[in-house]
């Protein structure tokens, strides 16, 4: 879980909390609470992402339960023009397979989204927004219409063979063994 400073306000998320929270780091010293509001339903935030040319924050509900115990884990868009009272607007819509996806075994739900990260290489965008899903891969959804989000790409891995687990990363050495 990362914050990265957008201008004089930073969006930490804080672990344990369920929290979603804003911060005026106008004083890097003594930053102060903007807004510190739980999440509902309760969710441990993975990541909050505000984009600001739209007044919007995008907020990750992260699943942190094997099989879809603690289900739906969503993104969700919320309405930023309030700062002090930012509003949930909408979630982003759950597969149809949801079903199938909680029952690969392993987590499924929302994790982290792509923050717009600086640097002039980086994918930047304020309609599209991309989250990881565990074992429902990687997603795309498109809020153009903050009210009304869809998904307009996925790319899901297939599944692991049985007693395997997702989540330890693992690599291939220049020798081309593995690694991890």
């Amino acid at each position: 879980m990362i914050s990265y400073p957008k201008g004089e306000r930073t969006f930490p998320p804080r672990p344990g909390t369920q929290s979603v929270v804003i911060l005026d780091i106008s004083d890097k010293a003594h930053p102060k609470p903007l807004f510190v509001g739980r999440y509902d339903p309760p969710a441990t935030v993975g990541t909050a992402m505000p984009l600001f040319s739209r007044r919007l924050l995008v907020v990750s509900a992260e699943s942190v339960y094997d099989r879809c115990l603690d289900t739906p884990k969503r993104i969700w868009v919320w309405d930023l023009r309030d700062e002090r009272h930012p509003v949930p607007l909408a979630p982003v819509p759950y597969p149809a397979n949801a079903a199938d996806l909680c029952h690969r075994g392993g987590r499924f739900g929302a994790h982290n989204i792509w923050e717009n990260r600086p640097g002039s290489l980086a994918f930047h965008s304020d309609r599209l927004v991309v989250g990881s899903f565990f074992a429902g891969g990687v997603r795309v959804f498109d809020i153009s219409d903050p009210a009304r989000p869809r998904e307009v790409a996925y790319d899901v891995p297939p599944p692991l063979p049985r007693g395997h687990r997702r989540g330890r990363s693992r690599s291939t050495t220049s020798t081309g063994t593995t690694a991890g």
